[in-house]
């Protein structure tokens, strides 16, 4: 028998009941890995010992190893990456190697999706590469990928495959009946400052609505991080009163004991969102809620929709408070793991300006207020006279 693998052909010696172990060096890093990977475990013959592992017992003469070369070169490489990236995508459609027709050919830039008249603008914007392949996070989502920048924003406008829900858990300090549902997506983050001086922003954002809280996955190493749709990014809040606001943080994440760096926060108003429909919104990202910084922290994309289960119930949630708001107030009890999980819970919700906590910025802005509050006072009473 022969095998043959890239052009060459390997004859095969007789081993009669010897086991014969093929080691493939795979030179391109991400998609050809994650191709030879899955399609040796759907048909069983995935080892359980590492290549490293093998070479060092090469001795023993039951095993014969087998290293396929592969010809590398400035234009060959590229074009080969985004082969393997190409049938990386068939793959994903079909959910199994065995049923895609991987097809050889001249794949120098990948085909643009059809206009139909109905699409976003930013998808003919052109800010997206079709030749450049980045690796795709999380790891444990999507083990050994890659993908052009362009096939990696239309995997982040596809709906999200896991979510979080909370309405089925219970908060014993209210006694609010649900009204309705709130349903979020982190999408991206465009241009954060860089937090780190040695490395870029490790991005995570948190989420807090009422008396629940959510933290997307990290995005490791991107100023302009992107959540795909099979990572951890999409929640659902209950809403008990249609007056409830949803804050969103986003953080540099400093690993476990450390504090994060706070980039900046936005707050979505329930009451302004309709209901059944679908919003992708670009919001700016701000430190203060009550002092202006002129230096720009970075956008987030967020998709949101909201449902009422009773817009009559909705409506009334104005008129009475139930008698533990009541006594509670705007107060908000929410269970965190860690010091480092309440600390960005608290600068989600509130900004830096914490009430109680000296602020030199928050001085100044409040000196800038005075200041044109006396400059009216006195524009005024030179008109009058």
């Amino acid at each position: 028998k022969r095998f043959a693998a890239f052009g060459k052909t390997f004859k095969r010696a007789p081993t009669g009941d010897q086991e014969v172990v093929y080691m493939f060096r795979v030179l391109l890093d991400g998609n050809e890995k994650f191709i030879w990977l899955q399609a040796a475990a759907e048909l069983g013959r995935l080892s359980n010992e590492s290549a490293a592992r093998l070479v060092s017992t090469t001795v023993d003469v039951t095993k014969k190893i087998f290293v396929i070369p592969m010809v590398m070169g400035t234009g060959r490489s590229n074009l080969t990456a985004l082969r393997f990236a190409e049938w990386a995508r068939l793959i994903d459609q079909k959910k199994n190697v065995s049923k895609s027709q991987f097809n050889v050919h001249d794949i120098g830039h990948v085909k643009e999706p059809q206009d139909d008249g109905n699409s976003n603008p930013m998808e003919d914007s052109g800010r997206y590469n079709s030749t450049r392949l980045v690796k795709v996070i999380p790891t444990y989502a999507y083990r050994n990928r890659r993908m052009t920048e362009k096939d990696l924003y239309y995997e982040m406008t596809t709906t999200s495959e896991k979510w979080e829900d909370f309405r089925g858990q219970t908060v014993g300090d209210r006694d609010e009946e649900m009204i309705g549902s709130l349903h979020a997506e982190v999408l991206a983050c465009h241009g954060l400052p860089k937090l780190d001086k040695l490395s870029s922003t490790d991005a995570v954002c948190y989420f807090v609505c009422g008396p629940y809280a959510f933290a997307s996955d990290v995005i490791d190493g991107f100023l302009s991080p992107v959540w795909p749709s099979k990572s951890r990014r999409a929640c659902i809040f209950p809403i008990f009163q249609t007056y409830q606001k949803m804050f969103v943080g986003v953080f540099d994440d400093d690993g476990a004991g450390a504090n994060d760096d706070f980039a900046g926060r936005v707050v979505i108003d329930v009451a302004r969102l309709r209901p059944n429909s679908v919003y992708d919104v670009f919001l700016p990202l701000r430190q203060y809620q009550n002092t202006y910084v002129r230096k720009p922290r970075g956008v987030i994309h967020l998709r949101l929709r909201v449902v009422w289960d009773n817009e009559r119930k909705a409506l009334l949630s104005y008129l009475k408070l139930p008698m533990k708001t009541k006594q509670l107030g705007n107060a908000v009890t929410l269970s965190c793991a860690d010091y480092k999980a309440f600390r960005n819970v608290v600068l989600t919700v509130q900004g830096k300006d914490v009430p109680g906590r000296y602020k030199q910025i928050v001085q100044k802005g409040l000196s800038r207020e005075m200041k044109l509050y006396k400059f009216i006072v006195k524009t005024t009473m030179k008109e009058q006279m």
